[in-house]
Parts: structure tokens; C-alpha cells; sequence
């Protein structure tokens, strides 16, 4: 630091003193923008178990035990996802790019549009949509044929 005359003591100590404080919020933005692309990539490892019939989770359970948003999970993955395919998984080529790390910034305008997930069904639950929509489909066709069907033959039957 250079010695500065006493009457400038003071806006050079304003100066210096913010100078640090920008410097620290930059480098906190960035270990918070580290965390949030580390999680995304754990993430990633397990994400094939998310809404499956075996895991029964999904991104939201995650983040109701994490005390984030389904929407912060989701960005944390689309995060880690990009910075695989365009840094080849390195933050750290992609925190050089960075000058003022804004993680709101980085979400609104770096991450791809969000694509919504829906928990896959089970097996049962396939076979039982299935079922019911035939029988739904059966259902009409008797209505159909019962419309159709002259009333005497129907008071025949019903004896």
C-alpha cells in the first residue's frame, strides 16, 4: 500500500476498505456458485432413480429435505449439466469467464428453459389406469348396444 498524505486519508480508506469487501463478495459468490454446480452434479449420479417405481422420490422430495425449491434443484442439475457439455466438467474454465458471479443471473439467462418431470408410474398403477380405461370403453359400448337395442327385446331379457 502506498503512504498517502494525511489530508486523503480518509476517501483512501474508504476506497481500499470497499475494494475488500467487493473482492470477498466475489469470491463468496463464486464458492456459492461451486456448491450449487457440486450438488447438481451429485445429483446427476442418482438422477435416473428419481420418480421411478423403485426410488419413489422425486427433485421435490429433495429439496423439501434440503429446505430448497424444486426449481433451485432443478436449476442446480441444468447448471452441471451445462458446464459439462460446454467447460468438458471443469468450473473452474468456467469460473474464469465469470466477473460478477450472480447465481439468480446464471439461472435466468445461462441455463437452458426448464423441462418439467413427472414422477413415473409403477407398474401397478399402469396396469391399473390401463384397466380402467377399458372398462370405460367397454362401459360405452354396452350403453351404445342397450340404445340401440329395440325395447321389447330388452323387456324379454330383463324377465
Amino acid at each position: 500500500m502506498e503512504i498517502v498524505p494525511i489530508d486523503n486519508w480518509f476517501p483512501t480508506l474508504v476506497y481500499e476498505c470497499s475494494q475488500i469487501i467487493e473482492k470477498a463478495k466475489v469470491r463468496a459468490g463464486m464458492v456459492f456458485i461451486e456448491a450449487k454446480y457440486e450438488m447438481g452434479k451429485r445429483i446427476l449420479i442418482d438422477y435416473e432413480k428419481f420418480g421411478s417405481y423403485e426410488g419413489g422420490k422425486t427433485q421435490a422430495d429433495l429439496a423439501y429435505e434440503l429446505g430448497f425449491s424444486q426449481k433451485t434443484i432443478s436449476d442446480c442439475i441444468r447448471f452441471a449439466e451445462r458446464i459439462k457439455l460446454e467447460y468438458k466438467d471443469s468450473f473452474e474454465k468456467f469460473s474464469n469467464t465469470v466477473t460478477k458471479p450472480s447465481w439468480r443471473k446464471i439461472a435466468l439467462e445461462w441455463l437452458p428453459k426448464r423441462i418439467r418431470y413427472t414422477k413415473k408410474p409403477s407398474p401397478l398403477e399402469m396396469i391399473a389406469s390401463e384397466a380402467e380405461k377399458l372398462v370405460y370403453a367397454c362401459d360405452d359400448k354396452i350403453l351404445h348396444l342397450l340404445q340401440r337395442t329395440p325395447p321389447c327385446f330388452l323387456e324379454e331379457v330383463i324377465k
